[in-house]
């Protein structure tokens, strides 16, 4: 079973990318997003199952998984914000998006490195 730190958890790391170019602004938001729920499903005090179905939730806030969707930052911060009431700050948040999104772009870049 895959813990939620594991890349079972998210998007596939291996996703086809462009050649030569760089990676989707989708799969920087998912693996953003995917960072921001595991960090919030820590906070939450969620494990197994209950931190994987959580980590999804954020990752695809307000629609299905199978479609395709533009960056949704502000919907994951408020999703967030709601969840953690009381326990960080919406200024926290959106701090933590920020670092959760340069290291969703080393961890991309990472990934292509042959």
């Amino acid at each position: 079973m895959a813990n939620i730190g594991d890349a079972k958890t998210g998007p596939d790391p291996r996703m086809p990318l462009t050649a030569g170019g760089p990676p989707p602004r989708t799969d920087i938001t998912h693996r953003r997003n995917r960072l921001a729920g595991v960090w919030a499903a820590e906070l939450l005090g969620l494990i197994g199952f209950a931190a994987q179905d959580y980590v999804r939730s954020v990752m695809h806030p307000g629609h299905p998984q199978e479609q395709p969707h533009e960056d949704d930052h502000d919907k994951v911060v408020g999703k967030l914000a709601r969840d953690l009431s009381g326990r960080v700050s919406v200024q926290e948040i959106r701090q933590r998006m920020a670092d959760f999104l340069q290291e969703a772009k080393r961890q991309a870049r990472r990934d292509r490195e042959p």
